[in-house]
């Protein structure tokens, strides 16, 4: 019986995969008052891409991943409520893939957005210079697109930057 369902979405940080969140999915699935209703997506479709794609192409990935699911468990016609649930870059991810077009028709079922440790205002400046150094490392050496926008290198001006478009996209108001 279909009526009724809720998803949960899990998108996992920075090098991460699947199995990052599952603690937290097992607390959920033992806690939840309508536990036969509930559905949970675990997102694989950018654990091999977190460190080289952008924010924008990780989201493609994970809105497709969304819509696959929700197809695969035929519940794409009668879900009810959609949450996201994510960490770390994960948050950024999750913002990005909720622009995408697959999810548009979603949005007015939105119910929830968590994000835990997300880095939605970047890292323009850093008071600490070995996390800086460590991040500039990463840009060069992984060739990681994602790092070059959470450091609003993206762009000239920072105002031009995918992180300060993102934080004026009013999707999240659903």
């Amino acid at each position: 019986h279909a009526a009724g369902i809720h998803l949960y979405v899990f998108v996992h940080g920075f090098q991460g995969n699947s199995f990052d969140l599952r603690g937290f999915r097992n607390q959920m699935a033992l806690l939840l008052p309508d536990k036969a209703n509930a559905r949970f997506l675990m997102s694989a479709s950018n654990e091999q891409h977190t460190a080289q794609a952008s924010f924008e192409r990780l989201g493609v990935n994970l809105a497709r991943e969304v819509v696959s699911f929700m197809r695969t468990e035929n519940i794409i016609d009668t879900i009810e409520r959609i949450s996201f649930i994510c960490h770390s870059f994960g948050a950024v991810i999750g913002r990005s893939a909720l622009r995408e077009s697959e999810l548009q028709p979603f949005l007015p079922r939105l119910h929830t957005y968590l994000s835990f440790s997300g880095p939605h205002l970047g890292m323009l400046y850093s008071s600490n210079m070995i996390v800086e150094l460590g991040i500039w490392g990463l840009r060069k050496w992984k060739n990681a697109q994602c790092l070059t926008e959470l450091s609003l290198k993206d762009a000239k001006q920072p105002s031009s930057s995918f992180l300060y478009k993102l934080s004026k996209d009013n999707t999240l108001a659903h």
